[in-house]
């Protein structure tokens, strides 16, 4: 039986400090000690490349991409430590890098995800937003691409498969079936693990949630249970009987 631990949206920012919700996660990660961690991604906030803010220098003083990888190498430091296997998926943030090298090509080689985490060494797999899917059993992972009140029911149309994905920032799930194959499919979004009110949103609600899933994978036939997991405002959940928080 598979442990998989499902985590997404960290957008890791070295000018912040490490978000509650993050760090009850990575709590819970080292005691239950998943076979396998998948990131769905926005591993990355990357703020000072965004159109959002590129009028704001005020705002983006002492961003810079080497103290932001540096974060994610200890990082990933720790979820090596901690998970027998780690799957890294790119997304819209994490996508900003590529679209800064279209921009400008002379940075081609010089700051990418892949090549500054030194995923190859670590042996550790980065999927693409725009390249092969990564799927392990009856499930398929992916960041996500579209975040309103219907993006379960639209990605589950789109991809007619069972998938988790990320980029919404809230927990929604949408079931479909199709009775003559006997097939059901069902497509979960999760909660985020970074700020709920982020200073790019200047104040502005945002309705997102913290949390995470845990799937349960049989090995040889792929079949698995996906539970999602809400990190509630008291910055606690409750699994298998126990409470989680970071004060216990």
């Amino acid at each position: 039986m598979l442990k998989i631990l499902v985590i997404t949206d960290t957008h890791w920012d070295a000018t912040q400090g490490e978000d509650p919700a993050y760090g009850l996660v990575k709590k819970f990660a080292k005691s239950w000690k998943p076979d396998l961690t998948v990131h769905l991604g926005d591993v990355f906030e990357f703020e000072y490349l965004s159109s959002f803010s590129k009028e704001k220098l005020k705002r983006l003083e002492g961003k810079r991409f080497q103290k932001d990888y540096q974060l994610a190498q200890r990082e990933l430091d720790f979820w090596q430590k901690v998970s027998t296997e780690v799957v890294l998926i790119e997304g819209n943030h994490d996508e900003r890098i590529i679209r800064l090298v279209d921009r400008d090509p002379k940075l081609q080689g010089l700051i990418e995800i892949p090549e500054q985490l030194h995923l190859e060494e670590r042996k550790i797999p980065w999927y693409p937003q725009n390249g092969k899917v990564f799927q392990k059993g009856k499930l398929a992972f992916i960041h996500g691409f579209w975040a309103n009140k219907y993006a379960a029911e639209r990605h589950l149309s789109k991809y007619k498969h069972n998938l988790v994905f990320g980029h919404v920032h809230k927990f929604q799930t949408f079931s479909d079936a199709m009775p003559l194959m006997e097939t059901e499919m069902e497509a979960w979004a999760l909660g985020c693990l970074c700020s709920k009110a982020p200073d790019w949103k200047n104040g502005e609600p945002t309705g997102w949630q913290n949390g995470f899933a845990i799937i349960y994978m049989d090995e040889k036939t792929g079949r698995f249970n996906l539970f999602p997991v809400n990190i509630n405002k008291y910055n606690e959940f409750f699994w298998e009987g126990k409470l989680w928080t970071r004060k216990s």
